[in-house]
């Protein structure tokens, strides 16, 4: 870093003495808008990464200003960071204090970019955050409220009505009562999110700029870390910005149903096989006993064949174990996407061994996709802490449409992270409530 810092005022152009102190005291902000240090510098990576990648910018200049930000917010992360109040907010302290670690090549990060979307990027990014994280503690608090419900499902209580005593009601029935509200809530929130996440990095001063920029690459650039920006499909999809679950809530749902030697209980098996370089996966699921309206379902069964380097799945392993299954328990149904089983799933109906139904991947899936969602969320779904399975669920992410609440699809974190299994479970889930098991 260079010994002398930079002191420069975007609107200073016009005047030629320095700020009154009371005005600079008055003016300024970055005593509060520092905290969004993190998304300026993450919006500004993007921006320079995209500007590098359309020929804007050098290689070489794009990785300059790149290195020269992240160690800015490993300064600030430490503490390090001297906050000037005489640049006024959190946008001119990062870009002086770049200036002054670089030098003049810092000055080009606002190349195709107004203050006007850099800001507007900054609060979205921001309040999304804002918004998952007190969504994540009203889940906290609706599932404590369940489970205060289920506990207190035979304690009676009075009804009121226009504050006369009135019906008995029992005291579970009225925590869930509470639990609706801040479901409603939820929701609320959920809608806010979606759109907060409209894109407005691009958009310059007012109306674009000159410059060729390439938006969509700015935001694919940050998709993938913790706070992702969201990219606008031609095919009305809203690109995925968040995982499809926390896992934790995965995690709490642990509470296996071991599958006994001959267990009669109805199942379905779910079969799923990839593209090149997926594995083949297999479930087994059937009603839980336990949990009967709403109807609740357990994982009873999982199987994964890995692909060996460079090759593709032998089939012969997957088709024993589901003729195992088959024969040995009371298999009612074995859904497979077809798309990559039909042959396999034929030849096995042909022969005898089971009832096969394709499962097409498209609006059935987005149901199911939903449905899945749902039921981790309300729990009404338990199994054995597979790790495989959990694996697969730690690597989707959840791919909104644009406006509606009951779209929704699991895709991949990135094309190297495996998601089969997870399909798997949302199909099977779809089928077991669909035959209605009992």
């Amino acid at each position: 870093m260079t010994s002398k810092q930079t002191t420069v005022k975007p609107w200073g152009g016009r005047f030629s003495k320095a700020t009154d102190s009371f005005v600079e005291a008055f003016t300024q902000s970055v005593s509060f808008d520092q905290r969004l240090y993190h998304y300026d510098i993450m919006g500004s990576i993007a921006h320079v990464r995209m500007l590098a990648h359309v020929s804007v910018l050098s290689e070489a200049d794009s990785q300059k200003i790149v290195q020269g930000l992240q160690a800015i917010e490993v300064d600030i992360d430490a503490g390090k960071f001297n906050w000037r109040p005489e640049l006024e907010d959190v946008h001119m302290n990062i870009e002086m204090a770049l200036v002054d670690r670089i030098g003049e090549v810092a000055k080009k990060l606002h190349t195709g970019r107004s203050r006007n979307d850099q800001v507007a990027t900054d609060l979205r990014l921001y309040l999304r955050d804002e918004v998952t994280a007190i969504c994540a503690q009203l889940v906290d608090v609706m599932m404590a409220l369940l489970d205060m419900a289920e506990r207190e499902a035979e304690t009676v209580m009075p009804g009121f009505t226009h504050l006369q005593v009135a019906q008995p009601v029992t005291f579970g029935h009225h925590i869930l009562a509470w639990y609706e509200m801040l479901q409603r809530d939820h929701q609320r929130l959920l809608d806010c999110r979606r759109r907060i996440n409209v894109m407005p990095l691009g958009s310059a001063a007012l109306a674009g700029t000159s410059f060729p920029i390439d938006r969509y690459y700015a935001a694919e650039s940050v998709r993938q870390t913790p706070a992702q920006m969201d990219r606008i499909h031609g095919n009305n999809w809203v690109s995925a910005e968040s995982a499809f679950i926390p896992i934790e809530w995965w995690d709490a749902a642990v509470n296996p149903l071991p599958l006994v030697p001959g267990d009669q209980t109805p199942m379905v098996l779910v079969l799923d096989a990839g593209v090149t370089g997926d594995c083949f996966g297999l479930l087994g699921m059937t009603r839980d006993p336990d949990k009967l309206d709403p109807p609740g379902l357990v994982v009873r069964v999982v199987h994964k064949w890995d692909p060996p380097p460079g090759g593709s799945i032998n089939f012969a392993g997957p088709e024993a174990v589901i003729r195992a299954l088959c024969e040995e328990y009371n298999v009612v149904e074995v859904a497979y996407d077809p798309y990559q089983l039909h042959d396999l799933a034929t030849r096995l109906m042909a022969a005898g061994v089971a009832w096969f139904r394709p499962f097409h991947q498209g609006e059935d899936r987005l149901k199911a996709d939903k449905g899945l969602y749902d039921l981790i969320v309300h729990r009404r779904i338990r199994h054995d802490g597979n790790l495989d399975l959990r694996e697969h669920l730690t690597n989707a992410n959840a791919k909104h449409s644009i406006g509606e609440d009951t779209r929704l699809r699991l895709v991949k974190k990135s094309d190297a992270r495996k998601i089969d299994l997870a399909v798997c479970l949302s199909m099977g889930a779809a089928e077991c409530l669909r035959l209605q098991l009992d």
